[in-house]
């Protein structure tokens, strides 16, 4: 039974590595806490029990401590300011497609709130949200 409990730790320990995101890595404490238990030979349950402690202690107190600190800091960057700028189409943006527009004096990859309908370049438009690098924007009718 103690191979079974290193394989246990080896394998959390290697998924842990794999995706650095803190979602094995108790497993891989708990494997280690229940190989010693299988190594003085102490009965199968309590092997387990000591397992399942082991994890839940371990996934309560890294997590609290640790985690604080692999969160991923956004940084601002004022881009946010575009939303809801009239801007101009400069090239066009088709049916379900991608054009381009100009805002702030950059040119932004653009699609349509509308995805059925096609907006021709020089096209005034209002900037209705940020996807990624691109703009959602709303075709300005005229009166």
């Amino acid at each position: 039974m103690t191979i079974l409990w290193i394989v246990v730790a080896l394998i959390a320990a290697v998924v842990e590595m794999a995706t650095q995101a803190l979602v094995s890595i108790w497993f891989s404490v708990a494997g280690v806490v229940a190989f010693v238990m299988a190594y003085f030979n102490m009965p199968l349950p309590i092997q387990l029990l000591s397992f399942a402690v082991v994890s839940i202690a371990s996934f309560l107190v890294i997590r609290r401590y640790i985690l604080p600190f692999t969160k991923v800091k956004i940084v601002p960057t004022n881009v946010d300011r575009i939303i809801g700028m009239e801007v101009f189409v400069t090239k066009e943006i088709p049916r379900r497609g991608r054009g381009e527009v100009r805002a702030h004096g950059a040119l932004w990859s653009a699609r349509s709130d509308d995805p059925d309908i096609v907006i021709s370049e020089g096209s005034s438009v209002i900037v209705r949200a940020i996807d990624g690098a691109t703009l959602l924007v709303t075709l300005i009718e005229d009166e």
